[in-house]
């Protein structure tokens, strides 16, 4: 949602598919250190870097399981 109120995006499947990467991406941070340290410490760099990573390593298309 950060990323959605951050860049004024229409809520469309690349709007949204961004964002949910960006949400992972700092949720990855999070766990890094305790509570909120390590967040406060990021810069924007390190932000994109780990978005770039991230998509690089994932690929969600044509999922057919059923639970």
């Amino acid at each position: 949602m950060g990323y959605l109120a951050a860049t004024g995006s229409r809520l469309d499947e690349d709007s949204l598919r961004k964002a949910m990467i960006y949400g992972s991406v700092m949720a990855s941070f999070t766990i890094e250190a305790f509570g909120t340290e390590r967040l406060l410490a990021l810069t924007r760099e390190e932000i994109n870097e780990r978005y770039r990573q991230f998509k690089t390593m994932t690929y969600f298309d044509g999922i057919e399981h059923s639970f």
